[in-house]
């Protein structure tokens, strides 16, 4: 899971920074830290540091020698090993690993600022905190296959319970694809048919008949389990049937508030046709850090088997 969640991190930092800077742009504002930390149950929390680049201003000088970064767990420091140093996009991308024991309901908080000898670092320092939920169980998951709108689909069942404490989650099918004329065989995140699950589907046919797009970052279908009056949940997964796709899983997620709203601050931009087009103010990209930009955002995760 750990390099599932960098890669994610990754390409989070790349979207968002870009939002951030627009944000800046019209603020006029200096430059700022953006972090961004996904922690759950496990060893390592990977945390990445990056700056925004405002309109009229320099990239600061960022590397591990002039910034300061720390993990709190429970106010409790953390121990912090620097990982990497990167350029994405122009701009600077350090890399952290916290590295001490983390489970379920701890609150952890990450916090960087320049390094103490580093005067002449123009930036302020910037923090975001989370806890992490308790991770999802699936009691049951079943597969057969529908017909819809002129093709066959591939229905995956899965019935849960809502963990405690914990209103947001996200799910997403993972196909075992298979190309024989390359003689490989991949790990591929599938594309779900909203429109069969209710909770997925946030659009009137209204909406559909004039084009508006439900589409769903990194192929992560978050929803609000408060539309579910039961602790019951079974969801309907949808995946086109394709030839090559020989076995499913699915990953189900149980996510803070900041995670949630992160993604659907994302999806929600993602899927603003007219602001695309410039005939609508884009609202800016979710963030829970203080004093600068990003997310700090815990989560669970469980794999269901493999099914043929």
């Amino acid at each position: 899971m750990t390099k599932q969640v960098l890669f994610f991190i990754l390409i989070t930092l790349c979207m968002l920074t870009s939002c951030g800077d627009n944000i800046d742009i019209r603020q006029g504002e200096t430059p700022k830290f953006v972090i961004y930390a996904f922690p759950s149950a496990s060893d390592t929390i990977p945390i990445t540091i990056s700056v925004t680049k405002p309109a009229g201003h320099k990239t600061p000088v960022l590397s591990h020698a002039t910034i300061s970064v720390t993990c709190l767990i429970n106010g409790k420091v953390d121990e912090i090993k620097f990982a990497d140093s990167s350029n994405v996009s122009g701009l600077p991308v350090l890399t952290y690993y916290a590295i001490g024991k983390h489970k379920t309901g701890d609150r952890v908080r990450v916090s960087v600022e320049p390094a103490s000898h580093q005067d002449g670092l123009d930036l302020t320092k910037a923090w975001g905190e989370t806890q992490i939920p308790e991770s999802p169980s699936i009691d049951s998951i079943s597969m057969d296959t529908i017909f819809h709108k002129e093709d066959n689909y591939t229905r995956l069942k899965v019935a849960f319970h809502k963990t405690h404490g914990v209103q947001y989650y996200a799910a997403r099918v993972k196909g075992m694809e298979y190309f024989e004329s390359v003689d490989s065989v991949s790990c591929v995140s599938e594309e779900i048919e909203t429109s069969l699950e209710p909770l997925l589907n946030g659009l009137t046919d209204t909406e559909l008949n004039f084009g508006t797009k439900n589409d769903f970052y990194h192929l992560m279908y978050v929803f609000d389990s408060s539309q579910v009056t039961s602790q019951a949940v079974t969801l309907h997964l949808c995946v086109l049937e394709q030839v090559y796709v020989s076995a499913y899983r699915v990953e189900l997620f149980s996510l803070s508030p900041e995670f949630y709203h992160m993604l659907k601050s994302i999806n929600d931009i993602n899927n603003n046709d007219i602001g695309e087009h410039g005939l609508a103010f884009i609202q800016p990209t979710y963030t829970n850090i203080y004093g600068g930009y990003g997310c700090v955002a815990g989560y669970g995760c469980v794999n269901s088997q493999w099914l043929k």
